[in-house]
Formats: C-alpha cells, sequence, structure tokens
C-alpha cells in the first residue's frame, strides 16, 4: 500500500466517533470523499454546476392538483371568470415568473462587466439555457487567462419584459440570482440591478420565499425553510387581491346559491376602504430599505382586505444631512406609495388611490393614454385652473397632466425610468434640511397618512437594530446611539422572553460588538463578555425557534464561531452540519471544513473545502486550507491549488485598477 493511500485509509478509521455524533443531532449532509482532482489547463478550480446528483428540486411545475388549500389557483378562477381572466393575461402581472421553456425566446449573448472583470455568457440549447460566468485574470499585459466560476441552467424568467426580465438559476434545491438581465432597451444583456459595481455579488445570492413574493402567486415552504420552497403558481394570480378562493368556489359548485352568502367568502377590493383597497397593492409596490414582520409572521401571511401593517412594517432610510424632495421622490424603482402619501392631491381627497388610474384587470386600451390619464385630472381639476396657459402647456408636453406633475425619473433599475408619483409642481424647493445627528441615518416608518396612529415599539427597534448590524453602530461617533438601541432591545427581549427573533437579534448585536475593529479592544474581559452574551442567547434562540427559518440560521453562526473558538470542535462541526443542509453559504462549508480539520477528519473537511470554492470561486479562504491539507501528501497538486489562489489574487488586483 502506498504511503498516501495509507495516510487516507488511517484518516478515515478515525471518522467514526463524529460521525456517530453528528448523525443523533441531525442528518449529516453528503460528506464522501471527493475523487483527486485533475489538472486542467493552467489550474483546477470547482466550477459551480448544477450536476444529475443534484438534490432533487423542490420548485414543482404547475400542477392544479398540487394547490395547497385553502388557495385553488387561477386557472380555477378562470371556469366561472372567463372575461376577467382573459383580461387579466393581458397585464403584465399575469407575466411576473415563468419558466424559461414557456415560449420567452430567450436569445444567446454575452456580456463582459468591466469593473469586475467577469464574462457572463447566456447559452441556448435544446436542452435549455444556461448562465455562464468567468473570471478574467490579466497574468501580463499580453496575457489573459479565464478563471472558470460557475454555470447553471436557468430555471425561471422573472419580470414581465415591460422594462427587463431577470433569470432565477437552479442549484441542487436552491434558486440563485443570475447577475446579468435582459433589458428591453438597449435590447442587450447587462447586468443586474445592484450588481454594477466592482464586488457584487455574482452567483451567490440565494432567492429566498420573501424575494419572490412579488413575482410569485403561490408557494408552499420545504420544512419551513425560507430558502427551499415549491412553487406551485407561477406569476401574481387572482387570490393575491382577493384572498383564498377554496371556500367561495366550493359554494358554487352546487348551484343555486345565495351570492350573498357565496361572496362573503371572497375579497372584491372595490367594497374596502382606502387603507385596505391600498393594502393589496402595497402587498408589492411598497418597498423600503427595512421591513421588519410582525410577530410570529411572515410576509406570506397577508390575507387580502388585512391592513398590511398587521404583517410588517416597512422603513426608509433618509438622508442624515438633507433631502431633496424631488430626488427623493424618484429615488427608487418601487416607490410609489412613498410619493404618492406626500402629495397635496392625496392629502386633499377621499378616494385618489392606486386604482383611481390603473385597471388591475386591464392594460391594453385603444384610447391614448395620455387622454385616460388627463380625465383622471380632470376629475378633480379644471382645465382653465393650471397655472400656465393653455398655449404654453401644449407647447412643452401637448397639454398632458402627468408630463408636468409626474414626472419620469430615472430609478435604479438600470435603462429603465419610471413616474414620479408624489404629484406636484416641478421643481420643488432646493433642499430641505433635516435637524438629526449628522452622522446617523433616519429612519422613518413608511405608512398611509389615511391608517390610524399606531405606536409599534418591538418593530421600530426591530428595524433600528437591523439598521445598527448593517455597521453604522459600531463607529465611536454612533457609540451612543449602538448603546441606546441595545437597551431597548434587552428591555424587549426581558419583557417578551419567549421570542426568538428579539433573542436571535441580541446575540448578532453582542457578536458584532464583540468583532468591532472600529476602536482598539482595550478590555479582553470585555470582550469575552461580550461572546459570551452572544452565546446565551443564541442557545436561547435555537431552543425557541426549531425552525429552519433565517432567526435560528443565524444564531447557529453565532455558536459555529463561538465553539470554535473555545476549541469546541464537535460542537463547532454540529452546529455548520445543520447549516450546510438548511443554507447555501460558502463561509459555512468553509467554517465547517476547519472544525473536521481540527477534529482530524480529514476526507470530510477537502469535500466541504471543495464545496466551500464550488459555492463561490471568488471566497479565497478555501484555497489556502486545501493547500495545507495537500501540502504532505500530494505536493504537486497544493502547489497547483496555491496557483490558484494567487490567480485569485491577481484578479482582485486587476479590479482595483479597472474602472468604477
Amino acid at each position: 500500500m502506498s504511503r498516501v493511500s495509507s495516510i487516507w485509509v488511517s484518516i478515515t478509521l478515525g471518522i467514526a466517533a463524529v460521525a456517530i455524533m453528528l448523525a443523533t443531532q441531525r442528518k449529516s449532509p453528503d460528506l464522501q470523499v471527493a475523487s483527486p482532482p485533475v489538472p486542467a489547463n493552467v489550474v483546477e478550480v470547482p466550477v459551480a454546476t448544477s450536476t444529475s446528483e443534484s438534490i432533487p428540486s423542490a420548485h414543482a411545475t404547475l400542477l392544479a392538483s398540487n394547490i395547497p388549500a385553502p388557495f385553488v389557483g387561477t386557472e380555477a378562477c378562470a371556469k366561472c371568470h372567463e372575461e376577467r381572466h382573459r383580461s387579466y393575461l393581458q397585464t403584465h402581472h399575469s407575466r411576473s415568473l415563468a419558466l424559461v421553456d414557456s415560449g420567452h425566446n430567450e436569445k444567446p449573448g454575452s456580456y463582459f462587466h468591466e469593473p469586475s472583470q467577469t464574462l457572463y455568457e447566456v447559452l441556448v440549447s435544446s436542452t435549455g439555457i444556461t448562465h455562464r460566468e468567468s473570471l478574467r485574470v490579466t497574468t501580463s499585459p499580453t496575457t489573459n487567462v479565464s478563471l472558470p466560476a460557475s454555470s447553471f441552467p436557468v430555471k425561471y424568467v422573472m419580470g414581465s419584459g415591460a422594462f427587463a426580465k431577470g433569470y432565477l438559476l437552479e442549484d441542487r434545491g436552491f434558486l440563485v440570482q443570475s447577475p446579468v438581465t435582459w433589458y428591453r432597451e438597449p435590447q442587450a444583456y447587462s447586468m443586474a440591478p445592484g450588481y454594477d459595481v466592482k464586488d457584487h455579488l455574482g452567483t451567490t445570492r440565494v432567492i429566498t420565499q420573501q424575494c419572490v413574493f412579488c413575482h410569485a402567486g403561490i408557494i408552499a415552504s420545504q420544512d419551513q425553510n425560507d430558502d427551499q420552497f415549491a412553487i406551485h403558481e407561477l406569476a401574481i394570480g387572482c387570490e393575491r387581491c382577493h384572498g383564498a378562493g377554496k371556500e367561495h368556489a366550493t359554494l358554487y359548485e352546487n348551484k343555486p346559491v345565495d351570492a350573498s352568502i357565496a361572496d362573503s367568502k371572497i375579497v372584491n377590493p372595490t367594497n374596502l376602504d382606502r387603507v385596505g383597497s391600498e393594502s393589496i397593492c402595497a402587498q408589492c409596490h411598497l418597498q423600503g430599505d427595512v421591513v421588519v414582520e410582525a410577530k410570529g409572521k411572515t410576509i406570506w401571511d397577508f390575507v387580502p382586505g388585512q391592513p398590511l401593517e398587521e404583517t410588517r412594517k416597512v422603513y426608509k432610510v433618509d438622508s442624515p444631512v438633507s433631502t431633496t424632495e424631488s430626488s427623493q421622490a424618484g429615488k427608487t424603482f418601487t416607490d410609489h406609495f412613498d410619493q404618492l402619501w406626500q402629495s397635496e392631491c392625496y392629502k386633499n381627497t377621499d378616494t385618489l388611490t392606486c386604482v383611481t388610474c390603473h385597471d388591475p384587470h386591464h392594460t391594453a386600451t385603444d384610447r391614448p393614454v395620455s387622454v385616460v390619464q388627463n380625465e383622471h385630472c380632470m376629475k378633480c381639476h379644471a382645465d382653465e385652473s393650471c397655472g400656465l396657459d393653455r398655449d404654453i402647456r401644449i407647447e412643452r408636453e401637448q397639454n398632458v397632466c402627468f408630463r408636468c406633475h409626474m414626472p419620469s425619473v430615472a430609478s435604479e433599475v438600470p435603462h429603465t425610468a419610471t413616474t414620479n408619483h408624489q404629484i406636484a409642481v416641478y421643481p420643488k424647493a432646493a433642499t430641505t434640511e433635516v435637524a438629526n445627528d449628522r452622522t446617523h441615518p433616519i429612519l422613518r416608518r413608511l405608512r398611509s397618512p389615511n391608517a390610524p396612529t399606531s405606536v409599534d415599539e418591538r418593530s421600530d427597534v426591530i428595524a433600528n437594530v437591523l439598521l445598527e448590524l448593517d455597521g453604522t453602530s459600531t463607529s465611536s461617533a454612533n457609540k451612543r446611539l449602538a448603546n441606546e438601541t441595545l437597551n431597548r432591545l434587552k428591555r424587549l427581549a426581558v419583557d417578551d422572553s419567549s421570542d426568538p427573533v428579539l433573542r436571535g437579534l441580541l446575540a448578532r448585536f453582542y457578536r458584532a460588538m464583540a468583532e468591532s475593529t472600529t476602536e482598539p479592544v482595550t478590555d479582553a474581559q470585555q470582550l469575552a463578555e461580550f461572546w459570551k452574551l452572544a452565546e446565551q442567547e443564541a442557545l436561547a434562540t435555537i431552543r425557541l425557534e426549531p425552525r429552519p427559518v433565517d432567526t435560528r440560521k443565524r444564531a447557529m453562526d453565532v455558536l459555529l464561531a463561538k465553539a470554535f473558538d473555545d476549541g469546541q470542535f464537535e460542537s463547532s462541526a454540529r452546529y455548520g452540519v445543520e447549516l450546510l443542509q438548511t443554507r447555501r453559504d460558502a463561509k459555512d462549508g468553509y467554517n465547517t471544513a476547519l472544525a473536521f480539520a481540527r477534529l482530524q477528519q480529514f476526507p470530510q473537511a477537502e469535500t466541504l473545502l471543495r464545496e466551500s470554492i464550488r459555492v463561490d470561486v471568488r471566497y479565497a479562504p478555501p484555497y489556502q486550507s486545501l493547500y495545507k491539507l495537500y501540502s504532505g501528501i500530494n505536493p504537486s497538486l497544493a502547489e497547483q491549488i496555491r496557483q490558484t489562489g494567487l490567480l485569485l489574487e491577481t484578479w482582485q488586483a486587476s479590479k482595483n485598477t479597472s474602472s468604477p
């Protein structure tokens, strides 16, 4: 037996104890030892791909028999409401999400992103569509090397195509956002919104059930995991606005029926007050910077007819120095409610709302849009009441009201403009000063001025904590504000010790304080105390929250780090194994691999290090660990891994010299 083989045998014989321990806690992931990698032309790296050995997809095709109660699906509604359904099919809502093979006729193409030095290719074949990603590494003034990064099949097309079409990729039971998007103008592929930066997320952003809320009709979680779910109805369907239809449909199956009884089982938005009606639209079209779900609720618990605030609160971060009203109003693509609620037109009437101008059942019209929209304005305003002479209005904007009072503004979606819904006389005053702490963002809760005044300290505190955890709390200038937020959070957690979200945020907050690098750590005892408190709160969180939701996962992350630092490698591996089962993150594979390596379970460590690279080629730490792992048994392979890491460093450096 060769020396290398004997080493691997001796290592393998030592894995039983921890393997049994892990199995008693939770089913272990597949930790089979990978075959020795075969060098490629330059270096061998595990390219992120979905293969036939992948975990079966949790995303089901739309089948009526699969739709969970109390829903029936749009096709069931269409049996009785044929005309309504036919007109609905003409709207953008009906095309908000589709399988990639549903007649979208996606085009092959490629796009090189200069800031990140990354090439994206859209490959179209008879078997489907694949998005492939490669890093361009400049090794000399005349030589470039292509470092493969990922290659995934496209599962869904997201968006109606009115402005753009995004793509959801599939990887071993998870959906991943593609970094490239097809834009109607200029009829080409480019970077997805938020990805046109040097250090974008690549193919690491997992699409959660919260992400698809505004594009999918009906979903069901897999084992209550936020990151894995089945899509039972593609696109926004009838029941997203009218509520679950099972009881309504069942009553009508046995005719004749008292219509007043049957209709009481379904929501007619025209019968709702303005807050209730707006809540239906706002479930998708009201978006901010921080969203806080009500206790025990998820975004999918919203029921048409209820005020949206019973499910979640939405907050916006305003500038700490000043705001320009006109620019703030057109700041984001989905900022329409915040804009509308600030309009004098909205405040001075009881009837103006979304459906005043937008018919949810009809998009196409044989009349010019400008004529239709002017008629909406003329319901309250007379033509002669405009401050400009008619001849001037005709010369400037063909006398179309909304072109002056709801102008198009640039949005954060590339190649796309949106309508400013803050109905006003433009240009507005240049700047409005805000009297507040100039070093700290201003968190503003977005709510209708018609909604009853309410106080929700839990949501307000959670929103501020989430804002602090984004990094604003750790600077010395904001230390007082951070301490105030922490004290409010601790008080809430004491008052309701059964709330896992509060306990989980405490764990994260204490960890952030322990890991703060913005000022010198002078008190080792205090640092240790922060870690101890973080561990206590994380343990309380996982006791209170058995489901694999984000709150539990983040608590597990705290426990993994603390156990590893304490030398409790079996516990660290156990926490890591659960994370590997429930989410897709390169850091989980790396951190868990380190724990297995400390337990001298090197085959598991190797597999997880390679999986970490497969998930995110850009993530550098696994390369050094693999180099050390291979150094004693395969120096040639170790050197190749080292060269790969150096190539990655070169790529990072090349980004720093490229355009921003």
